[in-house]
């Protein structure tokens, strides 16, 4: 029968495992959540865009799936929106476009450039 790992056991093994990984595993296994919250994150590369960012080598992606009654009474348009991670914008009640991920709802970005002191 396994055996499963201590909370401090937990936190010493999480604290070296690649950030992704460690995504992937909390989100399966509910019994780590409080040790993976509470462990320090390794990460090496980090960059957020407008409705996306990565991880080190891994992207996640944002997107609104649109889905119909019947699949077959989807637009061919939307269909490949939706097979390629979903659309960036929806439409309100009134019919006007609402984009997800630009200025109004995204951080603003800094004209300026950063440099080190």
């Amino acid at each position: 029968m396994p055996v499963s790992l201590s909370y401090c056991s937990s936190k010493a093994v999480l604290q070296f495992m690649d950030a992704n990984k460690r995504f992937r595993i909390s989100n399966k296994c509910p019994n780590l959540r409080t040790a993976e919250k509470a462990t320090p994150l390794q990460i090496r590369y980090l960059l957020f865009d407008k409705m996306k960012f990565t991880v080190n080598e891994t992207t996640y992606q944002s997107g609104l799936i649109r889905r119909f009654e019947k699949y077959d009474d989807l637009p061919d348009r939307l269909k490949m929106e939706n097979d390629s991670g979903g659309s960036t914008y929806d439409l309100d009640k009134n019919g006007h476009t609402k984009v997800y991920g630009g200025e109004e709802y995204g951080a603003r970005r800094h004209s300026g450039s950063w440099k080190n002191s």
